[in-house]
């Protein structure tokens, strides 16, 4: 039928077989579901090739599918050139409109930096990871409530590479400081949402601090969380 009249079938087909991906990701059956999916992303790029305007959104959400269910299965090598690809369209619709698609490169971002993270290319990674602070810092800009958090937890793992690798450790330090600011707000107004992971924070920055022979701090860090570790409510 797509052959016949590939205008209207294609693009139907293309979203067919998307959907078969998922409902396939969700019975357990990936092998079959990696095949949907990719065979839609080919589809989808023909489409987006030769229609950039009407296709290119909806390559980059079924790459972006791709790339969720290659990580889930812990295949992060397989991911990375799809990846890269959802993050180059995400990063041409974000120049356009970044409002509207911001928030979804900023996923894309995180997909990709967490996928060369786990394929411990480090350097590549803290470059990500810097783009996707400064894409939701622009986020955070403009709607604090809800893109807040996921600006700390940007510079966390800014701070996470650079402890692992040796590099800018006082670049990451600044970092830890600026992810407890916020986390500090959250967890004052949501403390069984935003404790955990605030005391998460502490203890990145307890071993930057001796990382960077700040012993006296690091053991202040040591013995607030000694104290507040299991407290809903810190102080």
């Amino acid at each position: 039928m797509a052959a016949d009249n590939p205008a209207t079938h294609r693009p139907r087909l293309a979203r067919s077989l998307t959907d078969l991906g998922k409902q396939l990701a969700g019975t357990g059956r990936r092998a079959e579901s990696f095949a949907a999916t990719g065979a839609a992303v080919a589809l989808y790029r023909q489409l987006a090739a030769e229609e950039p305007a009407a296709h290119t959104l909806a390559l980059a959400r079924t790459l972006s599918h791709l790339v969720a269910g290659l990580r889930e299965a812990g295949q992060d090598q397989e991911a990375l050139p799809v990846a890269l690809e959802a993050v180059r369209i995400r990063q041409q619709l974000a120049a356009d409109d970044p409002n509207a698609h911001g928030p979804d490169l900023a996923q894309a971002l995180k997909d990709f930096a967490g996928a060369l993270t786990l394929t411990r290319h480090w350097a590549k990674a803290i470059t990500v990871t810097r783009e996707l602070v400064k894409v939701r810092r622009w986020l955070t800009a403009q709607n604090p409530d809800a893109y807040e958090s996921g600006l700390s937890e940007a510079l966390t793992a800014s701070a996470l590479l650079r402890l692992l690798t040796g590099d800018d450790l006082p670049e990451a330090l600044r970092a830890t400081t600026e992810a407890l600011e916020i986390h500090r707000r959250l967890a004052a107004a949501a403390p069984e949402r935003f404790h955990a992971p605030l005391c998460d924070i502490l203890r990145l920055q307890e071993n930057l601090l001796q990382a960077l022979g700040k012993q006296d701090e690091a053991t202040a860090v040591h013995s607030w969380l000694a104290v507040n570790a299991s407290d809903p409510e810190p102080q």
